[in-house]
């Protein structure tokens, strides 16, 4: 029998910065590059398989595996956007209450589909589901890679977004969003150090140089050009 459903990022002091993970959280984890997605997957998943929870993984993009030893589900991004939808939640209906997934980048959707508007839906339309059954689920997407009305939907729509940061060989995490939880947390970057331990980061300096590398935009209003617009430019 499995055990109680305590859900967790399977990094205690994570779970204390984000002030408990919930049933119903939706997580997702703004990334520079796949590798860094793969490394908060990796405790997600080893702390499923010690719990005894029913993993599921949607397999999707062209990026190598986030993992091995998960329940695999191939929906077709390439079949178009309705049969993808129908084939995701297909599954998520027949899974039931309590599962947890992991999901490919989902950056990938919106260069199958070349819009990031149907990115946007496509969350919007799974994320409230995911909730009502109780799930925990990992999203990954590439930062300053979608318009910002897309990430919009997503931001609105999820209960974390979390930014991820590389400076240094070092993966540094900044909550974007916590719904419902405390908003001490919004906005505070955090070193992740030796043995799982999260550090706030509270020097200025730091704080300036982990950002350069990550080419946050600033307060700048640069508009993110979609699809299209990339190919009309490009053309």
């Amino acid at each position: 029998m499995n055990q109680r459903f305590s859900p967790t990022t399977g990094l205690p002091e994570l779970d204390a910065v984000l002030c408990g993970i919930q049933r119903g959280d939706n997580i997702v984890w703004q990334v520079e590059a796949l590798d860094d997605y793969l490394a908060l997957v990796r405790p997600y998943a080893e702390a499923a398989r010690v719990q005894g929870r029913r993993l599921i993984y949607f397999r999707f993009a062209d990026h190598p595996s986030l993992l091995a030893d998960a329940e695999m589900h191939h929906p077709d991004a390439e079949a178009g956007f309705d049969v993808f939808v129908d084939q995701v939640h297909s599954v998520i209906e027949a899974a039931g209450r309590e599962t947890l997934y992991v999901f490919d980048c989902l950056s990938h959707l919106a260069d199958a589909w070349q819009s990031d508007r149907a990115l946007g839906n496509f969350f919007r339309l799974t994320c409230p589901r995911l909730f009502d059954l109780d799930t925990v689920t990992y999203f990954g997407v590439l930062r300053n890679r979608h318009t910002l009305p897309a990430m919009g939907v997503i931001t609105n729509t999820t209960q974390f977004i979390i930014d991820v940061f590389r400076c240094r060989e070092r993966l540094y995490l900044r909550p974007i969003k916590v719904q419902h939880r405390s908003a001490a947390a919004m906005n505070l970057i955090h070193a992740w150090e030796a043995e799982g331990r999260f550090r706030p980061v509270r020097d200025s300096g730091t704080v300036a140089e982990i950002l350069a590398n990550s080419q946050w935009p600033g307060l700048e209003d640069n508009q993110i050009a979609g699809h299209w617009q990339k190919q009309f430019a490009a053309a």
